[in-house]
């Protein structure tokens, strides 16, 4: 198993639409510089609310398929 830090944003639009980012980060950020961020993408992009999850994640290797 391979753990990587998952980085995910998301906001909702004036228009109900979501929009989100998610990145592989070396480790979680603090949150004011989430919160730094959030506020550039609001100012430009007008959202109305937003979320934001930094989690350590469990990758397992994928296999190729056997073939018979």
């Amino acid at each position: 198993m391979m753990k990587l830090y998952v980085l995910i944003i998301g906001f909702v639009m004036p228009s109900g639409d979501f929009v989100g980012t998610t990145a592989i980060v070396d480790s979680c950020p603090p949150f004011d510089q989430v919160i730094s961020f959030v506020r550039e993408q609001v100012k430009d992009n007008q959202a109305q609310f937003w979320t934001a999850e930094c989690s350590e994640m469990d990758f397992a290797p994928v296999f190729p398929e056997r073939t018979i």
